[in-house]
């Protein structure tokens, strides 16, 4: 298994450009990403723009799920999901894993730390706190 280095830079991709390259990279519209079709093509694709959209650490799960009409208990499985075929080396996670480098979301190298991502998370929804009550 490859380790991925989490990248919470200050660069945000909006949601709609999430979901426009995902739809462009994966070969699906941005109207079935967002719509209720649940084909293994269009669901997997609707799982990348969450997972992407999870990844870039300016948005809570909530958000993320308000964007596609869907409760954040399914951006939670599309992580799951997405990350287990990318630890499987599954063609379908490598091709994710390609997007969000394209988003300069992960590096090729190194270990996960997925604790910055939530560190930074946690400091923007001012749960962290820093000694002196500085966030």
């Amino acid at each position: 298994m490859r380790d991925i280095i989490y990248l919470p830079g200050e660069t945000v991709h909006s949601m709609e450009r999430i979901v426009e390259e995902t739809a462009a990279r994966l070969g699906v519209s941005v109207r079935q990403i967002l719509g209720r079709q649940r084909s293994e093509k269009i669901a997997r694709a609707r799982q990348v723009a969450m997972w992407l959209g999870a990844l870039d650490g300016s948005r809570s799960l909530p958000e993320v799920g308000r964007h596609f009409d869907r409760h954040h208990g399914t951006v939670m499985h599309a992580r799951a999901v997405i990350e287990g075929l990318i630890a499987d080396g599954r063609a379908f996670g490598l091709e994710a894993e390609r997007l969000a480098r394209r988003f300069g979301m992960i590096s090729e190298t190194g270990r996960t730390s997925p604790g910055r991502v939530i560190a930074k998370a946690l400091k923007r929804d001012g749960a962290m706190q820093l000694p002196g009550g500085h966030p």
